[in-house]
């Protein structure tokens, strides 16, 4: 009976001890992996692709913690789901290119001093480092970080007037794709201009860290154009894109805001335009929020 028990007994410490060592292998496995998630309810399949004039909460996902879609900081801050989200070398690797129609867009000064204005006027600057070229590096380099292939034009197109911005811009567009270059996404970079009904919150806070919220602009070239975009796949893109940016937090995003107007987004179903906050912003707001535009424009891409 005495050795009946011991080998009970035995049996017992092995399955411990095999329990045990599956957890620790598990932990090894997810290293120093941070487990809070971001689960989202789903949206409505009928979201409006328009600004909403209501609440902008009122579809706002909830938050809470899950070991499921982990965020973990990398190299720039990026972050990703999991360690398979950065592509290998060898994989054929998507192509983005960035540009700024207005490029001078500028954000509130952080201090008095931190750029000069341009041409006098508030809230524009030429200084490459205080400007919306500023903000497009920084999402380029993030970007990179996952793998992703980015061209970056800094092309100043405001001169000489800031109403024919967008003929310039066009011509560099065309010039780019007639000599055969090919993007997965093309992105108009801007930065739009606060109002209390369109911009509450003006910012939202991840992680600590206050960061600028993201509008997709997008036009149907009703507005007396010839040649229309295909709005209605750009728009496609554009929401999943917003998609994502809700999945990280359900106030980064704001919804699709859709104009008669065609921001040159004619020359591709791949084209959108997106406004990183407000004048009323920073530059640092501005910044922050650019890994997070990285990580869903990456896994939209992927899709």
């Amino acid at each position: 009976m005495s050795d009946l028990n011991g080998s009970a007994v035995k049996r017992i410490f092995g399955a411990v001890l095999m329990i045990a060592f599956s957890v620790f292998s598990i932990s090894f496995i997810l290293r120093t992996y941070h487990l809070e998630t971001i689960a989202y309810d789903a949206l409505p399949q009928n979201t409006a692709i328009r600004e909403s004039d209501v609440n902008e909460n009122t579809y706002a996902p909830q938050i809470t913690v899950e070991p499921n879609n982990i965020l973990e900081p990398i190299a720039l801050s990026v972050k990703l789901d999991e360690p398979k989200d950065m592509l290998s070398p060898d994989e054929d690797k998507p192509r983005v290119l960035i540009y700024h129609t207005h490029t001078y867009e500028a954000y509130e000064q952080e201090y008095e001093g931190q750029y000069e204005l341009a041409n006098g006027a508030k809230w524009r600057s030429k200084d490459k480092e205080h400007n919306l070229l500023a903000v497009g590096e920084e999402l380029k380099n993030a970007l990179e970080v996952l793998g992703v292939e980015v061209v970056h034009d800094i092309t100043e197109f405001e001169p000489p007037r800031l109403g024919t911005a967008y003929i310039r811009s066009l011509e560099m567009l065309e010039s780019r794709l007639d000599a055969g270059e090919e993007y997965d996404l093309i992105i108009d970079m801007h930065r739009d201009a606060y109002s209390q009904r369109s911009w509450t919150p003006k910012s939202t806070v991840i992680d600590g860290e206050e960061c600028a919220r993201i509008m997709l602009l997008m036009g149907t070239g009703e507005a007396g154009f010839s040649e229309k975009p295909d709005w209605e796949e750009n728009c496609k893109l554009a929401q999943s894109i917003i998609d994502e940016l809700k999945r990280i937090h359900p106030d980064l995003a704001k919804d699709m805001n859709l104009k008669d107007q065609r921001y040159n987004q004619h020359v591709s179903t791949k084209s959108v335009l997106i406004e990183v906050g407000h004048n009323e912003n920073t530059i640092t707001q501005a910044k922050a929020s650019m890994k997070y535009l990285a990580l869903s424009i990456y896994r939209v891409l992927q899709q």
